[in-house]
C-alpha cells in the first residue's frame, strides 16, 4: 500500500479502496499485516464457478431463443463468421476479445440485468484461467463449431436446444480451463 501510494504520488486512502475493490471482485485477498496478493483459483473454486456459469448460460439460452429479433441474429452471426477466420488463422489474440463479446452480447440481448450481473461476477474471478484454455489443443475450433450450433436453436427459437447447447458449451469451457490451471486432474461436478 505505502510503497504503491508514494509511486504514483497520492495518499493510501485511495490505494487502499482500489484494494478493496479488487477483493469485493474476488480479484485479490487482503492478508493483515502481510499485505494484498493476487488470488490465486483452485481447480474445485474454478470447477464451481463453471457449474454456476453452465447453469447461468442455460438460462440465457432459454431467454434469448425467445426474445431474440433479427437484427440481433445477424450480429450474432457475424461475429461468429469473423471468429472462424480468426480460429483458421490460429489467432488467438484476436479471437479472445471477440469471444468475449460474443457472449456479452447474448447475454445483453436477453435485457435481464440481474443475468448480466450474475454472470459478470463469475466471469471476473474465472477471467485469467479463460484466455489461457482458449490455447488448449483444438479451443477455437471447438468453441467456433458451437457458437454455430448455438446461433442455429437461437434461430429456430428453440429454447430447449439453446439452453442445453449454452448449458453444455459451458461445460466443454469449464474442461478446457481445468485442463490449463496447475494441478488440475478434477474432473468436475456437473449440475
Amino acid at each position: 500500500e505505502k510503497a504503491l501510494a508514494e509511486s504514483h504520488s497520492v495518499s493510501r486512502g485511495p490505494i487502499r479502496e482500489a484494494f478493496r475493490r479488487l477483493e469485493q471482485a474476488g480479484l485479490v485477498e487482503i492478508i493483515v499485516n502481510r499485505g494484498v496478493f493476487v488470488r490465486q483459483l483452485n481447480p474445485e473454486d474454478a470447477a464451481d464457478l463453471c457449474d454456476i456459469k453452465a447453469s447461468l448460460s442455460a438460462l440465457a439460452g432459454r431467454v434469448l431463443a425467445n426474445g431474440i429479433n433479427a437484427a440481433q441474429l445477424r450480429t450474432l452471426k457475424g461475429m461468429v463468421a469473423r471468429m472462424e477466420e480468426l480460429a483458421a488463422a490460429g489467432d488467438v489474440e484476436a479471437y479472445y476479445p471477440l469471444n468475449v463479446d460474443f457472449h456479452t452480447n447474448m447475454l445483453e440481448f436477453t435485457g435481464n440485468a440481474r443475468l448480466i450481473e450474475m454472470c459478470a461476477s463469475v466471469d471476473k474471478e474465472l477471467y485469467l484461467f479463460k484466455r489461457k484454455s482458449m490455447d488448449a489443443g483444438a479451443g477455437m475450433d471447438r468453441s467456433v463449431a458451437e457458437h454455430r450450433v448455438i446461433i442455429e436453436a437461437l434461430e429456430n427459437h428453440d429454447e430447449k436446444a439453446a439452453s442445453e447447447i449454452m448449458w453444455q458449451h459451458a461445460i466443454t469451457g469449464k474442461q478446457r480451463l481445468l485442463g490449463v490451471i496447475p494441478d488440475s486432474g478434477r474432473e468436475g461436478r456437473s449440475v
